[in-house]
């Protein structure tokens, strides 16, 4: 408005001058009338310029201003409307019901259940219950919570309350001790409640999985509690979904059945061996310590098919492998419904998009073997180049000769307590993939990944292993853990020998293992007891069940373990969970303490373990100074399982303990 004003004023002192002008008298002179026509033109210029300019400003300050007001106006509609969506979905405090639970991860053999959320303050806390006693705590976003029914006695559930964010993922981390070893499973979390969720009026949890009516609805593993669909898997078909739906748009023919039933029956007798469709039996591998697999030997029927043995692997309960026959020219024996005509693995896959090589893997596990029950994995040789994430089993890879074929791992340099990974990941000849639950599946792809060798913990992650399946990539689990003779785990060596093509050098190194073993049948009974064991975070000790190997290697070394008639009647697993006051009115007289190491915290001193409880400062063992523990390289070398005898068997005859590799005396 000032330059209009200026504009306005400048324009009549022209007109006014112009005016003046024209009564004066005409000048005598032409140059005078010239300098006037020139400033009259410049006087017009600057008119139009200054008019152009603030119709410029005044468009310019007129859109500045719609545009202003109108982010104005559109800020102000959207946080009105988030104001009324807060408003509407904000919860009352309360206790509720969940409207929908959904876990994702685990096996499905545990049930999780959301029974309520209560709401305070805008904050929720959820309810989560396992169906197993063997979680030792929750963890999420940093933060571990116990178990609030920890100390009741004889119970099969694990509750915990944790702070969550409703209706949004959530990842929760869980240490279970239900296999041979502590282990933490991940799992992922939704939890659904909105205003119309039902109220728990009066209810009273408590930490109880047994009220409320959603235990008529358990989620598992993987699942949701949302309610399946008529299609959908029921929990005693299964308790992944994804990894079902894929096997039941399959039908089985009659033959594909009756095979079914064959290996089943082989498995559970231990004597037939299963009939495969195109191969003729040979002969059936004598384990002498090993319980928990069978590797049977066949030739092709056909004349016309490559000559070769064809080797099935039978880890009973998890898998069954058939391992083709490897050709001069360094590839496996392919062929067309177990005759000739399957094209050959093409051992430049590395040089191929993962994509191609994905679709490469697909075709050669599918073509020809339809005649194949479905519930066997066709492996090719040469398995060269493996990616091996279960730990227990890199030691057995390294006695069988076949380290230089584990090209990946699951655990870095640092976590490994052996020497052979760990120089190999120094020197780059071995790679890290990622870990169990999260591998690199573009590393393994790229690289041309054989075979993945996993634990048994892969089966509280289903979802990976789909993936890699997916990516053509077959995937081995190692259930060796489940021996119950020490020298059964050894013994698995022979089983990696036949896979590597290593079987020669694994029989060699087994029968090392035999004779050294066979020298601790000369250790006599010493009398002596000793408790094996472990205190948790949340104060529980964990012990071995009296049928596991840790509790035989015990004996044959000359002792008596204490908890000698314990056994895990809740299930399968070797660990045993105890409160404090019942690990002390067994153990408190045994003459030895072995602490285990290996999966908590080592202790510096016996002033340190006692600080752990301090009911262990009346046991006998604490007081006469006969205090152990293993060192953390025990679970990483079942190799050596003789060499753990006799460091046992030296710690009860009172020998120096400097040559012992796994124990270590605690002062």
């Amino acid at each position: 408005m000032q330059a209009l004003a200026v504009l306005l004023v400048c324009f009549l002192s022209i007109t006014v001058c112009q005016a003046c002008s024209s009564h004066t008298p005409a000048p005598s002179s032409g140059p005078i009338r010239e300098s006037s026509t020139q400033e009259s033109s410049i006087q017009e210029s600057s008119i139009q310029e200054y008019s152009a300019q603030e119709s410029s400003i005044q468009e310019s300050s007129i859109q500045e201003s719609f545009t202003q007001e109108s982010s104005i106006q559109k800020s102000s509609i959207r946080e009105s409307e988030a104001k009324r969506r807060a408003e509407k979905e904000k919860i009352p405090d309360g206790t509720y019901e969940p409207s929908s639970f959904t876990v994702q991860g685990g096996t499905g053999k545990v049930t999780i259940t959301c029974p309520e959320v209560v709401v305070t303050d805008g904050g929720a806390q959820a309810c989560i219950v396992f169906s197993s006693p063997y979680y030792e705590w929750v963890e999420t976003e940093g933060v571990r919570y116990d178990p609030e029914n920890a100390q009741e006695e004889g119970r099969e559930t694990s509750v915990f309350r944790i702070p969550v964010r409703l209706n949004e993922q959530r990842k929760i981390t869980g240490l279970t001790t239900a296999m041979s070893e502590p282990h933490e499973v991940e799992y992922t979390i939704i939890i659904g409640l909105t205003r119309e969720s039902p109220v728990q009026e009066g209810s009273s949890q408590e930490g109880s999985s047994q009220e409320g009516p959603s235990q008529e609805s358990p989620v598992q593993e993987g699942s949701s509690q949302e309610g399946p669909s008529q299609d959908s898997p029921t929990q005693n078909e299964v308790g992944n979904t994804a990894s079902v739906s894929s096997a039941s748009e399959r039908t089985m023919s009659a033959e594909e059945a009756d095979s079914e039933a064959s290996l089943e029956n082989a498995q559970t007798e231990g004597k037939t061996p299963p009939d495969l469709p195109g191969l003729a039996y040979v002969s059936k591998m004598e384990t002498a310590y090993a319980e928990t697999f069978d590797i049977y030997t066949y030739r092709a029927l056909d004349d016309t098919a490559p000559s070769g043995l064809y080797r099935l692997i039978d880890v009973h309960g998890s898998g069954r492998y058939l391992l083709l026959p490897e050709s001069d020219d360094g590839t496996s024996a392919e062929q067309g419904q177990l005759k000739q005509g399957q094209p050959k693995q093409d051992r430049s896959r590395q040089d191929q998009p993962k994509q191609q090589q994905s679709e490469q893997r697909q075709s050669e596990q599918l073509q020809g073997l339809t005649e194949l029950p479905a519930s066997i994995t066709v492996l090719r040789p040469p398995l060269d180049n493996l990616y091996v994430a279960a730990t227990s089993s890199m030691a057995l890879f390294d006695a069988a000769g076949a380290i230089g074929q584990v090209k990946l791992t699951g655990t870095k340099a640092e976590g490994w307590y052996i020497d052979a990974p760990k120089k190999a990941l120094l020197a780059g000849s071995m790679l890290y993939a990622g870990k169990y639950s999260a591998p690199d599946y573009e590393l393994l792809a790229s690289s041309g990944c054989d075979l993945a060798v996993e634990s048994m913990m892969i089966l509280h992650t289903p979802e990976v292993k789909e993936k890699l399946e997916e990516l053509g990539i077959p995937v081995f689990i190692d259930t060796s853990s489940n021996e119950s003779h020490p020298l059964g785990r050894t013994e698995w060596v022979r089983l990696y020998g036949v896979l590597t093509g290593h079987e020669e050098e694994a029989e060699a190194f087994f029968e090392t293992q035999r004779k050294q073993f066979a020298e601790t049948g000369s250790y006599k009974k010493t009398g002596s007891s000793v408790a094996f064991f472990s205190i948790s975070s949340n104060g529980h000790v964990i012990v071995r069940a009296a049928d596991d190997y840790v509790p035989c290697m015990i004996g044959i070394a000359g002792g008596t373990y204490a908890f000698k008639k314990l056994l895990n009647e809740t299930g399968r697993s070797a660990s045993v969970r105890l409160s404090m006051e019942e690990f002390y009115n067994t153990a408190k007289d045994a003459d030895y303490l072995i602490y285990n190491a290996a999966i908590e915290k080592p202790v510096g001193s016996i002033k340190e373990l006692c600080g752990l409880s301090p009911l262990l400062a009346d046991f006998k063992a604490v007081r006469s100074g006969r205090v152990w523990q293993v060192r953390r390289n025990l679970y990483q070398s079942p190799d050596l399982t003789a060499q753990m005898i006799r460091d046992i068997h030296e710690m009860l005859t009172e020998k120096n303990d400097s040559g012992m590799v796994f124990l270590e005396k605690i002062n």
